[in-house]
């Protein structure tokens, strides 16, 4: 008989749940969802309203999404219940899920003890998740210290469907695509070429970074994303280091978009791509300075990279694989 999954998260085009169910339905699994954004406002419809709903009846919406999750998969009754981080999900909730008797997953695509990405109700549901999914395997001895059950490496991915190379020539230079904060801005304003970039968050950039790169401050789907890679010279990523990362989903998008990859130089990035011949790699931004200034064959480093990543079982296909053999 097939299993069957429940997944808990937030449903839209690029999100890990909605991928994860459709990489379950093609392999023929049973799959239900739980989308706590149609309960709770001012997330898939960000309106100014709805935004403000969501801050004053914050506490309000939380229980409703507890209640009607522990009802709706008492009624489904999954063998398998895969939260995306939930952290609108009460510990109660979590052990009350548990005596149901589905395998509790908790894939979270951020650091469960980042207190910028986290809250008391994550913290506190931790021990209780059969299985905790990370690309953070350098931070397993901590996770098993705050009580981490059976803990799964599963890295980050691309999605051939959402990136690929749209071919066409080069529209910009240098680009940057990522949300921001002070250390992306301070790191970014030591690079001498001027950066497009798109991202949330980036009108908090100051004034005199707005002068020298041209700032397109909002988010933009998958697909657009990976439209700039294949229209830009250089693809620059920057790891969030306030999450503890060593790679990051940037890594192997812009590859497999076939960009040119630009990146930091550690043990996750070397243990994929070699510098010069697959990407280039930094460890300052100086270097970055100096690799724009360098003379490369960025066609050729570019095709090395995406038949590097494409090829070596990289896609969110390949990491739901993992995902089902260690729940054989």
């Amino acid at each position: 008989m097939q299993k069957k999954f429940l997944i808990y998260g937030e449903f839209w085009e690029g999100t890990l749940p909605s991928l994860l169910e459709n990489e379950l339905r093609l392999r023929g699994y049973d799959v239900k969802i739980f989308d706590f954004t149609k309960i709770v406002p001012g997330i898939s419809d960000r309106r100014i309203i709805n935004r403000l709903k969501r801050k004053i009846f914050s506490a309000w919406y939380e229980r409703r999404v507890n209640l009607n999750f522990v009802e709706y998969a008492i009624e489904v009754k999954p063998d398998y219940i895969v939260v995306s981080k939930g952290l609108n999900l009460y510990p109660e909730t979590v052990v009350s899920l548990r005596q149901i008797g589905a395998k509790l997953i908790n894939w979270n695509p951020d650091d469960f003890f980042n207190v910028k990405n986290t809250n008391d109700n994550l913290i506190k549901s931790f021990k209780h998740y059969d299985l905790i999914i990370s690309s953070r395997p350098q931070l397993f001895d901590e996770y098993r210290d705050r009580g981490g059950n059976q803990l799964l490496f599963i890295d980050w991915y691309y999605v051939p469907e959402l990136h690929h190379p749209r071919g066409g020539e080069f529209k910009h230079e240098l680009t940057f695509v990522g949300s921001w904060s002070p250390f992306r801005e301070e790191f970014l304003s030591k690079i001498s070429s001027q950066i497009a970039i798109w991202g949330g968050g980036w009108e908090k950039s100051s004034a005199s970074f707005k002068g020298a790169h041209q700032v397109n401050a909002k988010i933009i789907s998958q697909k657009e994303m990976s439209s700039i890679f294949s229209s830009s010279k250089y693809s620059l990523n920057l790891i969030t280091h306030e999450n503890r990362d060593l790679s990051n989903l940037r890594f192997f998008e812009v590859c497999a978009s076939g960009g040119l990859l630009i990146t930091e130089n550690n043990e996750s990035s070397t243990s994929y791509l070699i510098d010069g011949e697959d990407c280039l790699m930094y460890n300052t931004a100086e270097d970055v300075n100096q690799i724009l200034a360098g003379n490369f064959d960025l066609s050729s480093i570019a095709l090395n990279g995406y038949k590097k990543i494409t090829s070596g079982k990289n896609s969110f296909g390949d990491r739901v694989e993992q995902l089902l053999e260690a729940l054989s």
